[in-house]
């Protein structure tokens, strides 16, 4: 192990520090920062702890299936004390805000955010004065009569102007899908407000779930249903997207027989 010297130590910890000056100011003052409530699941699992399995599944798969057999009115109880816990919360968050703390480290972060742009317009800035050479992976080979001939790689240089194009085409053609799946503010602000926030857009950009067509109250209401779950939230979904495509499918092949039945059987069923 190398030895450090205490002026090399302190050097190398300013070093380490001035990389990431806001994680190291929220180190510095995690005594004072209000730490995030637990959801109504894990009150759940802090009361009810998961028992060892033989079955080789996990903790929380354990503890959701334990969760969905709980009953409402427990379940109610875990979640009306995770509402107390989460307004307490958003409370000192509130008074955090207004302390000099708060306010040197979001000053930290803008000076970092400035910095990662500035770096990051000078390397597209260098990128953008060299031209792109694209080469061909391999050359082909193949013979004719007794002689083998092996094509030469092609070797094309992009231009700038061709460059922009293809870089604006691709952005374009990237954002197309997000503005189509865009969510409304409110359902943003009530995932906010519920603290499922990054549930329900992990759960929103499943591809079971972009398939599904399901809407995005439909999403955040299943997720309210499971405290936050995604993965029991996602099954229930594809669950009643399942039960609505059988109930059509029944109502289309009774809509078929009925038409397919004789005029007499017809107006003697609407006799009876």
């Amino acid at each position: 192990r190398k030895a450090y010297s205490s002026e090399a130590r302190h050097s190398l910890l300013s070093n380490l520090e001035q990389r990431d000056v806001p994680q190291t100011l929220r180190k510095q003052f995690e005594d004072i920062i209000p730490k995030k409530p637990p959801t109504a699941v894990q009150l759940f699992a802090k009361e009810h702890p998961p028992t060892s399995s033989k079955s080789g599944r996990s903790a929380e798969l354990r503890v959701e299936e334990a969760w969905a057999a709980t009953s409402s009115a427990e379940r109610e109880r875990f979640e009306t004390e995770a509402a107390r816990l989460q307004a307490e919360y958003q409370k000192r968050y509130k008074e955090w805000q207004t302390t000099p703390e708060y306010a040197q480290i979001c000053k930290a972060e803008e000076v970092e955010s400035r910095k990662r742009e500035q770096a990051r317009s000078a390397e597209m800035a260098l990128a953008a004065k060299r031209p792109r050479v694209e080469k061909e992976k391999t050359p082909v080979r193949f013979t004719y009569g007794e002689e083998e001939i092996a094509s030469t790689p092609a070797i094309t240089v992009v231009s700038k102007g061709a460059k922009k194009k293809s870089a604006a085409s691709a952005a374009s053609s990237a954002t197309a899908p997000a503005a189509a799946n865009e969510v409304p503010p409110e359902i943003l602000q009530e995932a906010e407000d519920m603290k499922m926030k990054a549930a329900f857009l992990n759960l929103s950009q499943r591809p079971e779930i972009l398939n599904s067509q399901c809407s995005h109250r439909e999403i955040l209401a299943a997720l309210k249903r499971c405290g936050g779950l995604v993965n029991p939230a996602k099954r229930a979904l594809l669950a009643d997207v399942e039960a609505e495509a059988t109930k059509a499918e029944n109502a289309a092949v009774a809509a078929s027989k009925l038409a397919s039945m004789p005029e007499g059987l017809l107006s003697a069923a609407g006799t009876q």
